[in-house]
Parts: C-alpha cells; structure tokens; sequence
C-alpha cells in the first residue's frame, strides 16, 4: 500500500467521490439529503433519517482518508440500456467511524478501515440528452434537460449540465484488512512496545535475585526484551490479521458462493428480452429499493412495493449499506414482465432493548419490471410525470395524480417489489 497521505476530502466540482463523502458525512449529522446523490438515494436518505428520529437516536458517519486509492478515477465502467449515458464505480481508502447516541449519550461507536465504494452516472461528453425528462433541483418540476438548461419553465432557474450529472446511484463499504505502510509500523509498534516491555519487567525481576551484576542484568534484560518484544509483536499482528480475515470470510463466504455466476445468469436470460439491461445497473436499483424497505414507516405507502406486508417490516435497523452482493435465485418471464428472485446482503447496525449491534443480513426478494421499457436514467419516483395529464407530483406522497386523479404505477417504468423477508 501506498504511504500514507494526510489529506482531507472536500466539496469540489472536479470529485464527484469527495463531494458524495462530505455531504453524507453532513446529511448524518444536520439531517440534510445528500445532492449529488440521485433521486432515489435522497430518498432513502429521508426515510433512513425518519426511523432514527422516530427512535431518538442520532447516527453520525465521520471518514477519515486514508490514503490509498487518492485519485478520484473511476475504478471500473460499464454500460446500460442507453449508450450516452456512462456507469462509474469508484473507490477509495479511509477509517469510517459509526457513532449512535440516545438522548447525548453514545451508546454506540466503532471506528472500521474501510474501502468506500460508489457507484454513479454521467452523461457521455458530446451525448444529445437534451429531450430526456429531468427533475428540476430547484423547484422539482419535471422538464427536459435543455428546458432546465435555458431556464425552468416553472421556476426560471438554469442549470450547467454539470450541475444535473454525473450523480451518485449507490455506495457501500467493504472491511479493508490491509494498510498503509504508516498504518502498519503505527500497528506493529503497538504491539511490539507492550510485549517488550512485559519480557523486560519479567526478565529484570528474574535476574535480579541471581546476584548478577545489576549493569549486566539491566542490559541482558533489554537485549532480550529487544529481540522478543520483536518477535512477540509480529507473532501478535500476524493472529490479528489472520484473525480478521478469518472473520471477514465468515461473513462473505456464503455470499461469495451465493452470488458467484449471478451477473452471467441475469445476462444470459436477460439478452433474451432486452440485451440492454446491465446487471450492474440492475444490482443498485435492488439495493435502493432495499433501502426503502427497510426503513420506510409503512411498507403500503412505498410506490416501489406492491406486496401485501404493511407496516414497518424492519423495525430494529438503524443503518443499512450494502454488503457487496446480489444474487439471482430464479427469473422467470410472465409476458413482458420479467419476474427475479434475488438475495440482496446488506451490512445493517440493528437496535434492540437499548444496545447496537451489527449483522449481515441477506434478504429475499421478488422483483419485477416491464422489460419492453427501456431504462430511464431520470426516472425517480419522487417526481414523476402522470402519463394521461403530463402533471409531476411526488410519487411517495401520493399515488393518484392530483390533476387528473389517474392512479400510478410504477410498474411501468420501474422495477417493484412484490415480496420481501429477511433470511
């Protein structure tokens, strides 16, 4: 790894990471969204934001960079159903600490080095995506993009394109066992000093009732607590490390094998219908409808879920990110619906009689889309445009257009939910 940097992430034009880092850091701590999240992470955001208000709690993510992976390069590209639009995951190095407090007091705190991952979308430089429909970050209105870009015909703002894209789609974690070059002598440092220091004070009390010479005993003493702190310390780090990723493919074996062929599989079958499709794209929207399961209030007044569950299906999960894996147990076609049976993992902190605890959780779900409509990069339902009247409202307020009265669905522009536990 890479020596380590001493530098802070920041709000900038030129890091859409940097920028993604600071606002969820900012949106824990003053209950904002963060906007250069899309619109369906903003809303997650919101809903994630309402279970802990409801619960009195206060979750706070605090990131300290690292280091390693400093230059915001997008890691890995792929395409989706429309080529002017580009998919971007990027990664970077740093220590995220979680820390939850009830009523001023934290019950709660843990500082993990992490490697921080995200996903996002951009429009392809010199792409006419002047006629697609967009949502108007001032006023929320649906426009064209070159409507926003000359002025909101609702509102009057304009907007760059750079202002509109690239925006972020998804984000997680993943346990990062390795280290700098600085992490690892602070660590081995760590360990050496006391196991140094305990065979010193052993060998020093030892040899101190031999009659020895006191100068030659202080100095055995110290050659030998030298050479063994030495020994012990490296001895000590290596079972850590060992010790960590013992626990850390604990918690990914069993995903690894269940998700293992899983994006070939969804390709394969889904080339068949609709060879525009990208599973990765595939496998952020199913974790942003996670997301909105896990923490919305009732699950009935989600437009996303169209299952027969009500309520708080969750209840005890106070954080959810994904946990690096997805995997399809079964497609089927009914039609031109596409019909999926996925096992989504998530890295949720749950919260029960007053104490935090973390958990792989993986939960099975039924998902389901129209797969001769292509996707739509824009498409949130947090503002959507009724097809009989061309009116915008907010899908997760209401679900009969407050114009013309014609019910939703989303159904036919989106994926849906239809069933959803946790295994």
């Amino acid at each position: 790894m890479k020596k380590e940097q001493k530098l802070e992430w920041r709000k900038s034009k030129k890091s859409l990471f940097e920028t993604f880092a600071v606002e969820l850091m900012e949106s824990t701590k003053e209950k904002i969204v963060p906007t250069s999240g899309d619109q369906d992470l903003q809303y997650a955001t919101e809903l994630w934001q309402d279970r802990l208000e409801r619960k009195g709690l206060d979750l706070d993510y605090d990131f300290v960079n690292r280091g390693a992976f400093t230059k915001d390069d997008p890691r890995m590209h792929w395409k989706g159903s429309d080529d002017r639009y580009i998919n971007s995951m990027n990664v970077r190095s740093c220590t995220l600490t979680r820390t939850v407090n009830r009523n001023g007091k934290r019950i709660y705190k843990k500082p993990v080095r992490v490697l921080f991952y995200q996903s996002s979308t951009d429009v392809k430089e010199g792409a006419a995506v002047g006629a697609d429909l967009y949502t108007c970050p001032n006023c929320s209105a649906v426009s064209t993009i070159e409507a926003l870009q000359q002025g909101c015909e609702y509102c009057g703002t304009c907007f760059e394109m750079d202002d509109l894209y690239p925006k972020v789609t998804n984000y997680f974690f993943v346990p990062d066992t390795s280290g700098t070059d600085e992490e690892n002598k602070r660590d081995m440092l760590a360990k050496m000093v006391p196991c140094g220091v305990g065979i010193f004070l052993f060998m020093l009390l030892w040899n101190l009732f031999s009659g020895e010479n006191i100068l030659l005993v202080l100095f055995g003493s110290l050659f030998v607590s030298v050479i063994g702190g030495a020994f012990l310390g490296w001895l000590w780090m290596t079972v850590s490390l060992v010790g960590s990723l013992g626990s850390q493919m604990k918690d990914t074996m069993g995903m690894g094998v269940n998700v293992f062929g899983s994006s070939g599989k969804f390709k394969k079958k889904m080339r068949e219908y609709s060879p525009e499709f990208s599973y990765e794209y595939f496998t952020a929207k199913v974790i942003s409808l996670a997301k909105m399961l896990v923490f919305t209030k009732d699950a009935q007044d989600l437009p996303v879920y169209i299952g027969d569950a009500s309520g708080e299906l969750f209840p005890d999960i106070i954080d959810a990110t994904y946990h690096g894996g997805v995997a399809l147990k079964e497609f089927t076609m009914d039609g031109d619906i596409a019909k999926l049976v996925v096992d989504a993992y998530m890295e949720d902190l749950h919260y029960v009689n007053g104490r935090v605890k973390r958990k792989i959780d993986k939960f099975r779900m039924h998902v389901q889309k129209n797969v001769t409509k292509p996707i739509n990069y824009q498409f949130s339902i947090k503002k959507i445009q009724c097809k009989n009247c061309n009116a915008s409202f907010d899908a997760t307020k209401i679900k009969n257009c407050p114009s013309c009265g014609t019910l939703y669905e989303v159904g036919d522009d989106d994926w849906v939910v239809t069933y959803i536990e946790k295994r």
